[in-house]
């Protein structure tokens, strides 16, 4: 069979080749294996031998690898057409894998680093299966990728062949991943050859968890006596760090230890044919191929991975990894005791006929593959209303489960919905009021108070439905007021213990206040709930999606976000005296801003649900035009309750947004600016802007040439605040330095950073976002003056989880106290990150202000690193990946229902949330 190099001559023949031309009919489904020679234990044989089995079961299946070796030889055997790709692994759009599968039936991906495979496939929306057979230590990388996340929120169907590996990338799959092991052909061994020594046949690869160093330290380990009792043979590459001359001369004085270096699979067989024992000395979980061809052969093992398929001292020897003396015990057993050899060759033998058997392997896989195939639908949301169906629609099992948890609470409080109402459209009244009705937790009651309504319709449709319904409850106010004292009235009827507003023509969804009640029972100390919102019009179309962010008080200040669905403790409400009439049109606004004014920020609970539905109708009354100078207002008056010294004005991006500008304190606090060089850059450009421009009154200038002197300049600093400035920074208006300032003197704030430009006017950092594209990434990064992102991001004054050490305040306190920078974990990258997230674990805020304004003017390039950046890159990032891994994957600033791939603030697919649900 013909192996095409891929290109337009391979998907011809593709297209046009005749597989699977059978005498049965019962099944022709097409099935695209994309399986690189890659990866722990060889696994595309595996994936060759399945390929076999299938054209025998009439499936037609054809194999694109990545170059020729024992697979292809196989494949060959089978008579399956394959295609050879040397670039599968380096194309990341997998150029041929999106050429050729919607050609099939199914696509079946083989390994962690296909994982463009996975994506080319399901862009031509073709069910996919993918097949993960890393060592569970290679899995890790999964945490902290957002695009491996994602990928495999997507497959179809994942297979591991073992549990270990399952439970590690479980969290990551909407699906339970299926455990399905290899299974491969039984291999008969030869008759051994006679007068030969006792052999052990180590099987080794060109990768480096295979542990070749240890089991030569286990070798020296053992009893002279014994050691000379057995042939050592390593079957495959030399030691990681022997050259072959240094493997010559540990020959020389260990001759029963030979390196072998099989030239074709007859000579691999040969090996295990004439082995007493098989060693696989595995650094880590993992099931490589020749194993089970060991096993296949009735040989004896000794391993130091796969536990789930071996038991110690029944089929094998097991020893833990890296431990050269325990690995030295079992070789010992072994030459000791030729009698438990023959044991555990004849209980490998039966583990392989129970498990490894490629018939066990291809039934199960065809199952799992039509199943794949026939619940296939296109998972790929191409909307925000596709997304809803997917994730915010209830099915009968997800009413079923919510019912079960809301049951096994200990107890269920009762819910006051608050709805004042004038003059409303009934039909949508109705729909409002029916959606209460519908709540699946059902320990509620609706508190309306009409607001003396002009129209006559209005009060018999009340007081029906407060007979229909027992949970409503009513008062008919006899002169107009306004929102405030409607509310206020709707207020006094209240008898739960939690009080949620709607609006007239507003709608919940149906698991609304189960999920409120879940909470409220999770976090007894809370004081006030808020969900996410959208919109959805008289169709019941929904659009227009409100993804919040957990408690975000700087946020706040700029606009009231907490909106709907917003569910405070009936106790705080009313021990602040409810609604205000002197702040009405931006009443709930001033309502919120006195209660956080009551409670600690845990005791702010966001649940990441759109939970509430805001009607978009025509004639919907405008917001009042007085409401942003009455949310002014209410700011003011909670500056000043709080003693906060600062006045609120619009926000200069915004008008209708609100910025506060916090006062200094007297006398202003000294500060040391720390130019830090950067490669190519010239401090002095830095220090004249700063200079010719800066209005602030008290600051000194120094330049650090290192990371070392960085971090020794900022300790030994007499100022109050350390700001640090990238050398390629230039200052362009005044009062850049006083906004940073005012933020980084209040006693709760670790860290400011500023909105920085590039000199095309587009915009460079407006703060990190943990787990964006990898540790942390920034988004909108080519957005230019007056775009104001998602939800305002990049005009309003917020928290966030970090900022950039390009343009990073602090006081010199905090940063003596957090030990400045880590030089020692991080070398070249995140230094600003980990500064901002230790901060942050010691109860302090990260404030990114779009008021302080600068041009990041880059003089070198990120994207040209040589080896050596890049060695120091995967470095830190490790260190990063492992510190703070999961703050990495949950950024309260930023909603799961958001993508964490780049440039981010698309739907996330799936939520993350949903996998935790799930």
């Amino acid at each position: 069979m013909t192996a095409f190099p891929i290109g337009l001559t391979s998907i011809v023949t593709i297209q046009n080749m005749s597989v699977g031309e059978t005498n049965d009919a019962r099944s022709q489904e097409r099935v695209l294996f994309v399986a690189p020679e890659t990866g722990p234990g060889n696994a595309v044989t595996a994936i060759a031998h399945l390929a076999g089995y299938l054209k025998h079961h009439n499936w037609n299946p054809a194999v694109m690898i990545e170059k020729e070796g024992v697979a292809a030889d196989l494949l060959r055997t089978h008579a399956i057409e394959f295609i050879i790709e040397p670039e599968l692994l380096v194309d990341s759009e997998c150029s041929p894998v999106r050429a050729l599968a919607s050609r099939f039936d199914l696509v079946v991906v083989n390994g962690i680093a296909s994982e463009g495979a996975v994506r080319a496939a399901l862009s031509q929306n073709v069910p996919v299966v993918w097949y993960l057979h890393e060592t569970v230590a290679d899995l890790r990388l999964v945490g902290a990728t957002p695009q491996l996340q994602s990928a495999l929120g997507q497959a179809h169907t994942i297979l591991t062949p073992t549990r270990a590996i399952a439970e590690v990338l479980q969290p990551f799959a909407p699906e339970p991943i299926e455990v399905v092991p290899y299974g491969i052909p039984e291999v008969k061994a030869h008759a051994q050859t006679a007068d030969r020594p006792f052999t052990f046949l180590a099987l080794t690869a060109d990768e480096p968890n295979h542990g070749r160093n240890i089991l030569i330290e286990a070798i020296n380990d053992l009893h002279p006596d014994l050691r000379w009792c057995a042939l050592f043979q390593m079957a495959g590459v030399p030691l990681e760090k022997l050259s072959p001359d240094d493997f010559a001369a540990l020959s020389a004085s260990m001759p029963n230890l030979q390196l072998v270096l099989p030239k074709s699979r007859q000579e691999i067989v040969d090996l295990m044919s004439n082995a007493d024992v098989v060693v696989c000395a595995l650094l880590d979980e993992m099931l490589p191929i020749v194993l089970l061809e060991a096993m296949s052969m009735g040989k004896a093992i000794i391993c130091t991975g796969v536990s789930e398929w071996l038991q110690d001292g029944r089929n094998a020897l097991l020893v833990t990894p890296k431990d050269s003396r325990a690995l030295a015990i079992a070789l010992a057993r072994c030459i000791a005791d030729r009698d438990l050899v023959d044991a555990l060759g004849t209980a490998a033998k039966q583990t392989f006929v129970e498990h490894f058997q490629l018939d066990v392997f291809g039934r199960r896989f065809v199952a799992i593959a039509e199943k794949t195939i026939g619940r296939a639908v296109k998972r790929t949301p191409a909307d925000y209303g596709e997304w809803v169906e997917l994730y915010e629609t209830l099915g009968p099992a997800d009413r079923s489960a919510l019912r079960r948890q809301l049951n096994s609470l200990g107890r269920q409080p009762l819910i006051s919905a608050l709805l004042s109402l004038y003059n409303p459209d009934l039909a949508l009244l109705a729909a409002t009021i029916d959606s209460l009705k519908q709540q699946i937790y059902e320990h509620w009651e609706l508190c309306i108070a009409d607001d003396a309504s002009t129209d006559t319709r209005v009060r018999p449709f009340l007081k029906k439905a407060a007979a229909d319904e027992a949970r409503i409850r009513i008062t008919l106010r006899e002169e107009k007021g306004q929102m405030a004292a409607s509310s206020n009235s709707a207020l006094v009827l209240a008898t739960g213990e939690w009080c949620a507003f709607l609006d007239q023509d507003d709608m919940l969804a149906e698991h609304a206040l189960a999920k409120i009640a879940l909470e409220i029972d999770a976090h007894s100390e809370a004081g006030l709930i808020y969900s996410d919102e959208d919109k959805i019009d008289v169709a019941q179309k929904r659009s227009h999606p409100f993804f919040k962010t957990d408690w975000n008080p700087e946020f706040f200040f700029g606009e009231n976000y907490v909106g709907h669905l917003a569910v405070y403790r009936t106790d705080v409400l009313r021990a602040i005296g409810g609604f205000r009439e002197e702040f009405e049109g931006s009443q709930e606004y001033d309502l919120a801003l006195r209660c956080i004014g009551r409670l600690e920020s845990e005791q702010i609970r966001h649940i990441p649900r759109v939970l509430y539905h805001g009607r978009m109708v025509s004639g919907r009354a405008a917001e009042k035009p007085y409401a942003t100078e009455t949310a002014r207002r209410a700011i003011a008056d909670h500056l000043q309750r709080e003693g906060i010294a600062g006045r609120a004005e619009a926000c200069p991006g915004n008008i209708e947004l609100h910025r506060v500008i916090y006062d200094l304190p007297d006398p202003v606090p000294r500060v040391d600016i720390v130019i830090h060089r950067v490669e190519g850059a010239c401090a002095g450009k830095c220090a004249e802007s700063i200079r010719n421009l800066t209005n602030y009154p008290s600051y000194e200038i120094a330049v650090a040439n290192d990371r070392l002197q960085l971090n020794e300049l900022a300790t030994a600093t007499t100022a109050d605040i350390v700001l640090f400035l990238h050398a390629d920074i230039i200052v362009i208006n005044g009062d850049w330095l006083r906004e940073m300032v005012s933020h980084a003197a209040r006693p709760q704030v670790g860290a400011v950073g500023a909105r920085l430009w590039r000199p095309d006017d587009t915009l460079q950092h407006s703060g990190y976002i943990l787990g964006l594209g990898g540790v942390a990434g920034v988004p909108f990064t080519t957005a230019s003056h007056g775009h104001a992102g998602f939800s305002n991001w990049t005009c309003g004054q917020r928290n966030c989880s970090a900022v950039s050490s390009a343009c990073l305040a602090t006081r010199a306190a905090v940063f003596r106290e957090l030990n400045g920078f880590d030089n020692q974990n991080l070398t070249s990258n995140y230094q600003d990150i980990d500064l901002c997230l230790r901060a942050r674990e010691h109860g302090l805020q990260v404030i990114w202000t779009p008021y302080a304004n600068l041009v990041h003017d880059r003089a070198n390039n990120d994207e040209e690193k040589n080896a050596e950046k890049q060695v120091a890159y995967q470095r830190d990032t490790a260190y990063m990946q492992e510190r703070w891994g999961e703050e990495l994957r949950n950024d309260p600033f930023y909603s799961p229902n958001l993508s964490l791939l780049l440039p981010g603030f698309e739907l996330a697919f799936p939520p993350r949330w949903f996998l935790k649900d799930v």
